[in-house]
């Protein structure tokens, strides 16, 4: 796999890319992935070691083991995994999860389904079970924004949950809502993929190029894509972080 050259926000819609300018780039998926097929790779990080995209996937009904960790957002459809103890895990569009390196399940679905995805090939532990993020989960006071970027006042009240964590704790996922403000520009030094479950976001690169994400859509900003935060509402996501 190749770098991307310059980051670039990764905005989905509706299991589609919704910026006509974001093109997929030209890779192989990572090596042993048994869900390769259908992958479209948008986003590769060779230093933080992970690549994100969406997958189309056509029905199944068989066995996996997975040789990478992997978070996934359903963006259309339904699949049912059954894990090694008998247990059953459905995911349906909205809902998101993490997929633990080496874990074995039967993968049924009976209709294509479309998620956005990000893989993890350096990542192992943390869960020997599929970890379901609950978008209710109860939330505690977390830090906000640094106040030195704030460009509104009060500051916000952030309040989060982290529902995975690798033992390097490279790796994050979770559930973070916080209250409306707006902040200058940064240039992140983590990954972050977040599925917006209620209020809508702008993000806005330098160069004026900016992304409104809404509920019930998903965008990953890569590190080193520098952007500023504006929220006119309450903002709760799910999200997933690498760095």
């Amino acid at each position: 796999m190749e770098a991307n050259s310059t980051p670039s926000c990764l905005h989905m819609r509706a299991g589609v890319v919704a910026d006509d300018a974001t093109a997929p780039l030209p890779v192989q998926a990572f090596a042993g992935d048994p869900l390769a097929d259908g992958r479209t790779y948008y986003l590769f990080d060779e230093t933080l070691g992970y690549g994100a995209g969406i997958s189309l996937s056509g029905p199944r009904d068989g066995d996996v083991t997975l040789a990478h960790t992997e978070f996934t957002v359903i963006s259309e459809g339904e699949l049912t995994l059954v894990q090694g103890d008998g247990t059953s895990v459905t995911l349906k569009a909205g809902d998101c999860a993490v997929l633990p390196a080496g874990i074995s399940m039967g993968w049924k679905q009976a209709k294509p389904v479309s998620r956005t995805f990000m893989v993890f090939p350096g990542i192992r532990g943390g869960s020997s079970a599929i970890v379901k993020i609950d978008p209710q989960s109860d939330l505690v006071a977390s830090d906000g924004p640094a106040r030195a970027l704030l460009l509104t006042s009060p500051p916000p009240v952030a309040q989060s949950r982290i529902c995975f964590e690798d033992p390097s704790g490279e790796v994050q996922a979770g559930v973070w809502e916080c209250t409306p403000y707006s902040r200058k520009s940064l240039r992140p030094a983590h990954s972050e993929l977040m599925h917006i479950l209620s209020g809508a976001v702008t993000f806005t690169q330098p160069s004026g190029r900016s992304w409104t994400v809404r509920a019930g859509e998903t965008i990953i900003v890569p590190a080193g894509a520098e952007n500023a935060w504006s929220s006119d509402v309450t903002v709760r996501k799910v999200f997933c972080i690498i760095g």
